[in-house]
């Protein structure tokens, strides 16, 4: 076991400073050493937690990675053993939970190397920092961290299937709404389950499974040269929305547009629910969506793809704290410059003037946009065409008056910006 004179001498040579280390409860010493069973199940003999991996202990995800391990068994033991069950449940379990115990092992191993004490790791990490600082590697590095995102592959029937359930609105048999997680207070199993042709939940279930794998566009490979290659049939230019909500906007501007493409940007389940219901119900084509982060999508997307992009009612985040959460920061206004044609427009609708203020601020200032308003009436009133929103009646009816605000690009910098 070290010793405390050894942990002082090592804080002393890491950081200058041994903190005033004193009267520890107990020292031990941990290396980087990282090993994983080649199979959790060998006949009777299962295998989890430490006695199934060993990796250092950065981030404490062994905790996670263990407890997941036992959930995971847990339930297909006790089926097992009751006679429920076939034995071949229990090879299921190396198939869902091997390659999970695999990617943190690779990822602790990357924590190692980034603590490394050398110049080229202090690059490495002032790298990964700058990194971190943006919301979505940030927010993608902490679903890791926490086992969050864990997603088994049990086939592409549903895009939820073998994901963490998401914490979605839920109406019982007797009518009522809950959330999904105010079923789990109780730390029981629950089972929700949607049947018969009236219910709206196994209807957006249905829609997820069929219709979106077909409208859904995958930013993982490279984007086409062309986005309007992403639409069956031929467009004449590509808009793009972000954070559609319910989606009564982008729906009631690909009706009337049909001769443009239209791909909507939303992350919430519920939201998506409602665009593809919309969809199925106007029999729409020449809408395509994405199921993630706008950011993402910004950095896909070719360099003068679009001819427009609106944000309309977006999230405030009203606390002084929570302002970089915004959408509207230098970094988003810098990609959508470089998403946007010359001459195209951003478009930004508000009923927030905090928000509103903000995103004027962010825009006279950015190179590339120029102001189109003229006249009060043009950020008073919607432009003509512009379908209200349920978060725009609701603005509305709370006496709150939204603003419009459009924004060109242009094609070169503007003088002084």
């Amino acid at each position: 076991e070290p010793t405390l004179d050894e942990l002082r001498a090592a804080l002393d040579a890491t950081y200058g400073s041994d903190f005033g280390a004193r009267a520890p409860t107990r020292l031990a010493r941990f290396s980087d050493v990282s090993r994983q069973a080649a199979a959790y199940r060998a006949g009777r003999v299962l295998l989890a937690g430490d006695a199934a991996h060993v990796h250092p202990p950065q981030g404490g995800q062994g905790l996670n990675l263990g407890v997941q391990d036992a959930v995971n068994l847990g339930w297909k033991l006790a089926l097992v053993a009751q006679g429920t069950a076939g034995d071949a449940l229990l090879d299921t379990y190396h198939d869902e939970r091997h390659p999970v115990g695999a990617r943190v092992l690779d990822l602790t191993s990357a924590q190692v190397a980034l603590a490394t004490p050398d110049e080229r790791h202090a690059a490495l990490r002032a790298t990964v920092a700058e990194l971190l600082a943006m919301d979505e590697p940030r927010r993608r590095l902490a679903a890791q961290l926490a086992g969050l995102d864990v997603r088994y592959d049990l086939g592409d029937a549903h895009p939820l299937l073998g994901r963490r359930m998401p914490d979605v609105d839920l109406t019982l048999a007797d009518g009522t709404t809950v959330r999904a997680f105010e079923l789990l207070h109780d730390a029981r199993p629950v089972l929700v389950h949607s049947e018969g042709n009236g219910d709206s939940s196994a209807l957006s279930m249905l829609m997820m499974a069929q219709l979106l794998p077909r409208l859904a566009v995958d930013i993982a490979p490279p984007a086409p040269a062309d986005l309007r290659a992403l639409f069956a049939a031929p467009v004449a230019d590509v808009r793009l929305e972000i954070g559609f909500g319910g989606g009564e906007h982008l729906v009631a501007e690909a009706q009337a547009h049909p001769e443009t493409g239209f791909i909507g940007c939303e992350p919430y389940v519920n939201g998506m629910a409602k665009i593809l219901a919309q969809i199925e119900t106007h029999d729409i084509h020449n809408i395509r969506l994405v199921a993630g982060d706008a950011a993402e999508l910004l950095a896909w997307a070719p360099a003068g793809s679009l001819a427009r992009i609106d944000l309309i009612h977006p999230d405030p985040w009203p606390k002084r704290r929570h302002w970089k959460r915004r959408f509207v920061q230098h970094a988003t206004l810098a990609a959508m410059a470089r998403v946007l044609a010359p001459g195209g427009e951003f478009r930004f609708v508000c009923d927030i003037d905090d928000y509103v203020a903000w995103t004027l601020a962010h825009l006279l200032r950015a190179p590339h946009f120029t102001w189109l308003a003229e006249r009060a009436a043009d950020w008073r009133q919607p432009w003509p065409g512009y379908t209200m929103t349920r978060y725009g009646r609701k603005a509305t009816r709370e006496g709150r008056r939204a603003t419009y605000l459009r924004f060109r690009r242009e094609g070169e910098a503007k003088r002084g910006a």
